[in-house]
């Protein structure tokens, strides 16, 4: 789901914020962290004087449009053949991420199971291997992505 709110210029929140005139903002980034309770963080970078001013109506501010953009993607769904290739996209980079970088790959993988997991020879290895993950996920259908979002963004409409 970060990869499609956030991957590209055409990414949802790129598209909406940054690749818009006037932009909205110069940057967004969506990330997550590994520790418990999850925590889900989008910033905005140089976002202009007005948008941050009091002033501004309700349904005008980043936050507003964040919402309407999240919720028009609950409405009209999530489009499977961007998500899929967003998916081939992240088993083509595994590789290339465990052969440059092998002490960050699996560490920060094994950090997580530590802090997720009972630490078994089978969470280690759940842990490092992404295949499985990959599979159920190219699975999926728009509804199940939906969910997803809906399950961590907490103010978006049923």
């Amino acid at each position: 789901m970060n990869g499609y709110l956030d991957h590209s210029e055409v990414s949802v929140l790129r598209e909406n914020f940054t690749e818009c005139d006037p932009p909205l903002a110069t940057e967004v980034s969506y990330s997550t962290t590994c520790r418990f309770p999850y925590v889900i963080s989008l910033e905005f970078s140089s976002v202009p004087m007005e948008q941050l001013a009091d002033s501004i109506p309700d349904d005008q501010t980043i936050e507003s449009k964040l919402l309407k953009i999240l919720n028009e993607l609950v409405e009209n769904g999530i489009d499977m053949k961007r998500m899929n290739t967003l998916i081939t996209n992240a088993r083509n980079i595994i590789p290339k991420q465990v052969e440059k970088s092998p002490d960050m790959y699996f560490s920060t993988r094994m950090i997580q199971a530590a802090l997720h997991e009972d630490l078994t020879s089978e969470s280690l290895k759940n842990a490092v291997d992404m295949e499985p993950y990959l599979d159920l996920y190219s699975n999926w259908t728009s509804d199940q992505w939906v969910q997803f979002l809906k399950t961590y963004v907490r103010s978006i409409r049923d």
